[in-house]
């Protein structure tokens, strides 16, 4: 899904999967080369109503060992849990705190903040991840809950509340996309 509510948790298109328009990229005044290149180009894309899909396949991509993604997993997230259960909620806590003192973290979010084409519930979702604090932390709990559905597209109504309360940790465990 290509909503900029989904896009400023994770990123969900590849920079190799990506055309871009000149005139897009020179409007990009806020670069950051701490932030992966493709997330920040799909996160003001989406911001910009600029994303089209196309259905057919125009690439084909192969991890392998060598390469920029997997190296960067290997080294940042943890390998002792097989099949995690209570960990990304619980964990989750302690590595958004972590992720929220990280520099990359704040231009990142402040960008979005920012952009001229943000739309209101994007805005506040990224103003409360920039947040310290205990009851911005229950408010972006309690606002990614009522937009679960911008969140989790794809689950099913019981589950997509919950676990939209809850994604803010879930995003944040294991997270190693500001980490360069």
């Amino acid at each position: 899904m290509f909503n900029s509510e989904r896009l400023i948790f994770v990123n969900t298109i590849p920079g190799h999967t990506m055309l871009i328009r000149r005139s897009f990229c020179m409007e990009l005044n806020n670069w950051s080369e701490c932030i992966y290149y493709d997330w920040w180009l799909a996160v003001f894309a989406s911001l910009n109503n600029s994303i089209v899909r196309v259905e057919f396949a125009l690439s084909w991509h192969r991890i392998h060992e060598k390469s920029a993604i997997r190296t960067m997993r290997e080294k940042y997230i943890r390998k002792e849990v097989i099949k995690p259960t209570y960990q990304p909620y619980l964990c989750g806590i302690r590595n958004l705190a972590q992720l929220r003192k990280k520099k990359a973290w704040t231009i990142f979010y402040s960008s979005i903040v920012q952009a001229k084409y943000a739309n209101d519930l994007v805005r506040k979702i990224a103003s409360l991840l920039l947040c310290s604090d205990y009851i911005s932390l229950l408010r972006l709990c309690i606002l990614c809950s009522k937009n679960s559905h911008l969140i989790y597209p794809n689950l099913s109504k019981s589950n997509n509340r919950i676990r939209g309360f809850f994604y803010p940790f879930i995003f944040s465990y294991n997270n190693c996309s500001f980490n360069l």
